[in-house]
């Protein structure tokens, strides 16, 4: 997180305090390249490169709109005699190269070593590449150039309204520091969460292959339903037994345990039972400003206002289409739906904190954003027109119809 000295210099050069100084201190955190932001800009070139050879597009469009196939196999009916076309693969599999070991849902950074990557689904980089394909795509680059440019102003009123020289001085060394130590955060997250462990799962089913060479797996999947210190036994020749008979008796088992539903409660509960604490964001909400008709209200994590369409995602979704200008409302976003982030017109969600991966990439592109919205994809339906105010923290439903394409 940035430094407490970094909040500390804002709050002596703006005059505000707490919550209020916080959210608007961070929101100032933008402007660092990280791997992210390389990411994004290297599925617009693909995108880019892709249009300028229509069978490309077409076949793009084609395979992002068919998930039948998920595998590598996937790319094996692509149009590659056609001129131009090689390239465009050449840079797809460069893209791979640096990105294929990525991992994760489109929820939360949550990720698992039976997750496949993009490496292994390489439909998914396909899908992301299609959400770039429309002309009216701005370049990220340069709504990162833009946000930029608009934070930078607000910075240069906030020194310029302050009479103390050494307070703003100060101010701005902290701020140019807290801005890097905000890029840790994704670079730990491309790094660490997404990248290390796609690497580790690679390594993982290298281990399966071998053991399939030798007859002591009959599938490379297999390997996910044994622990490393069962994994090391049968790679080291330590384990008499063949392991089909634990697989099999843990595959049944997880068939039987995924039909339960968890209990309201562990235990007896008392009969009286104290308030129920807040916790977490839901404090940040506790402004004493009472709800309108048709209004909601969170955290302003990324200033700015907008509206749109809603597009309500589910956490199970992987990378579903969204059209450019929609507003996306979830519980909380991850990895794989974070690279389209510069197609919204604006982000509604219900858990977060303001310097989660969602809300710097918000703020980054320059898209309104309202995190800790409870019970958003409750009362906003899919296609709901809504109005967003990223700085005040506000979501109003209704309004103009939205048009259900």
């Amino acid at each position: 997180k940035p430094p407490q000295a970094y909040f500390e210099a804002f709050q002596a050069v703006s005059g505000l305090s707490g919550t209020e100084a916080q959210a608007a201190a961070s929101r100032l955190l933008e402007g660092v390249e990280s791997p992210l932001t390389r990411l994004i800009d290297g599925l617009y070139h693909l995108a880019q490169e892709a249009r300028s050879t229509p069978t490309v597009s077409g076949w793009v469009r084609d395979r992002a709109n068919d998930p039948s196939n998920q595998k590598l196999e996937a790319l094996d009916d692509f149009p590659g005699s056609t001129p131009g076309a090689a390239a465009w693969l050449t840079k797809f599999n460069a893209f791979l190269s640096e990105f294929g070991d990525r991992n994760g849902g489109g929820y939360g950074s949550e990720a698992f070593l039976s997750t496949p990557t993009w490496r292994d689904q390489p439909i998914q980089v396909i899908r992301l590449v299609a959400q770039f394909l429309e002309e009216e795509v701005e370049p990220p680059r340069q709504q990162r150039e833009r946000s930029r440019r608009k934070i930078d102003a607000q910075v240069e009123a906030l020194c310029a309204q302050c009479q103390d020289a050494q307070a703003t001085d100060e101010f701005v060394r902290q701020l140019q520091y807290a801005r890097r130590v905000q890029a840790v955060v994704e670079i730990h997250n491309h790094q660490i969460e997404q990248i290390g462990l796609g690497q580790l799962r690679r390594a993982v089913l290298a281990a399966s292959g071998w053991l399939q060479s030798r007859g002591v797996l009959s599938a490379g999947e297999d390997i996910f339903w044994l622990d490393f210190p069962e994994i090391l036994d049968l790679l080291r020749g330590q384990e008499n037994a063949q392991p089909e008979d634990r697989i099999q008796e843990r595959q049944e088992d997880y068939q039987e345990w995924s039909q339960y539903g968890p209990p309201p409660h562990l235990g007896l509960p008392d009969a009286s039972l104290p308030p129920r604490q807040v916790y977490g964001y839901a404090k940040e909400l506790d402004t004493g400003i009472s709800q309108k008709a048709g209004e909601i209200r969170g955290i302003g994590a990324s200033a700015g206002q907008a509206s749109g369409r809603a597009r309500v995602l589910e956490p199970w979704q992987t990378a579903p289409p969204v059209v450019p200008g929609d507003i996306l409302v979830a519980e909380n976003a991850g990895p794989l739906w974070i690279p389209f982030f510069p197609l919204l017109r604006g982000i509604v969600l219900e858990v977060g904190s303001i310097g989660q991966h969602a809300a710097t990439t918000a703020r980054e592109y320059g898209i309104p954003a309202v995190i800790g919205v409870r019970n958003a994809t409750q009362v906003i339906k899919d296609g709901d027109w809504i109005t967003i105010d990223g700085t005040q923290g506000i979501v109003r439903v209704g309004g103009q119809v939205a048009n259900p394409g």
